[in-house]
């Protein structure tokens, strides 16, 4: 009974953002993590034990900072810190790598150890890292392991192995350049750049629809681009590019869009 009951908590976990974000066309199509009502919740899963819990920090896995600007969320676009709003803190839990409060491993896998059904994670932070940061130390791999431990979902994860339970999560656009904390800086400026070039799904769909658009894309490391970048081989224009200079770059990008967005509405 118990095993047909941790499936039955695993499938729920893996219903789309859209029932919470049902209006979010730009996030529900692309995300999958644990979202279920609260009442709902209750009914389908064991609560865990009030005497275990008691083994563990108040808040734990991780008291999460929040910044100045908590109200501003950047619907219906993807940020950074919207993944704090859509867990519900009992099968889905959101950690912030970096901030304070972030566990060891040891003592994180022993609270997943304890949880009364499987459980998912989702790392993510402002931070230009990518998760497991550092591969060469293998206590990641011990998380991964744990049976109680359904998926891990992180920004920037690095490509292991074919099975593992880590999955990428999109990063949405740049919203933050000078902090690093939740909801840490704010969206209103962006949000209304962002929105002069598609604010819905169909208004997307005709901008990757425009003739002779180029399906090219250029990637480069996210690390800074000063004297601490590690070494790595700039080969092509984008690798080229230091981040001083993106800005510029994509202002230049948005009007050329705005123009063909123009020329669709014409030709509409």
């Amino acid at each position: 009974m118990m095993r047909k009951l941790n499936n039955f908590c695993i499938l729920l976990s893996l219903i789309y953002v859209h029932f919470k974000y049902k209006r979010d066309v730009h996030v529900s199509k692309s995300v999958h993590v644990v979202l279920l009502d609260e009442p709902l919740a209750s009914n389908s899963c064991p609560l865990s034990q009030e005497s275990i819990d008691l083994e563990f920090p108040i808040g734990f896995p991780q008291n999460l900072t929040f910044g100045r600007f908590r109200d501003q969320t950047g619907f219906p676009f993807i940020t950074q810190d919207f993944w704090a709003d859509i867990v519900d803190n009992r099968r889905t839990f959101f950690l912030r790598p970096k901030d304070n409060g972030f566990p060891s491993m040891d003592v994180l896998r022993k609270w997943i150890q304890s949880r009364p059904h499987p459980i998912t994670l989702v790392f993510n932070n402002n931070h230009d890292r990518s998760w497991p940061e550092n591969i060469e130390n293998k206590a990641y791999e011990l998380l991964l392991d744990e049976e109680n431990l359904h998926q891990v979902f992180a920004g920037n994860v690095r490509n292991l192995s074919k099975g593992t339970k880590l999955k990428p999560i999109p990063i949405g656009f740049k919203w933050q350049w000078r902090s690093t904390l939740l909801f840490g800086e704010e969206k209103k400026i962006l949000f209304q750049r962002y929105s002069e070039i598609s604010i819905s799904e169909n208004e997307s769909k005709k901008l990757f629809l425009v003739p002779n658009r180029t399906d090219t894309v250029w990637m480069r490391p996210m690390m800074n681009s000063n004297k601490r970048t590690q070494n790595y081989e700039r080969n092509t224009d984008a690798l080229k590019t230091t981040r001083v200079d993106i800005s510029g770059i994509l202002k230049k990008v948005l009007l050329s869009l705005l123009s063909l967005k123009k020329m669709v509405i014409l030709l509409d």
